[in-house]
């Protein structure tokens, strides 16, 4: 198994967020730091690193994480097989990822 741990630049715009390579990950955690004011974090994917990165949707739902600062969490299961993602704040900030992938 390898493991990775990216910090990510979040801003509320897919435009302008960080991407994260995502292909061939198993599973994931976000780290939201103590102090941040990101509270909503929504998924976008693209195929290609610095491709059009879509909104990600499991039925009719977008695919979003409520979070709070000092908290970590998993990374939703709808966006496995996803290539790169984007995660979107409501508000900027940073947050921290570690991936995980069977080798």
């Amino acid at each position: 198994m390898y493991s990775r741990y990216e910090t990510l630049a979040i801003t509320n715009s897919a435009t302008t967020t960080a991407e994260l390579a995502y292909g061939a990950a198993n599973y994931g955690m976000v780290y939201v730091p103590s102090g941040s004011s990101i509270n909503t974090l929504t998924f976008h994917a693209a195929p290609c690193s610095d491709g059009t990165f879509l909104p990600v949707y499991s039925g009719e739902a977008a695919v979003a994480l409520t979070v709070a600062a000092g908290k970590c969490y998993a990374l939703p299961s709808t966006i496995l097989g996803a290539r790169f993602i984007k995660m979107v704040g409501n508000a900027a900030g940073t947050v921290y990822t570690s991936i995980s992938e069977i080798k």
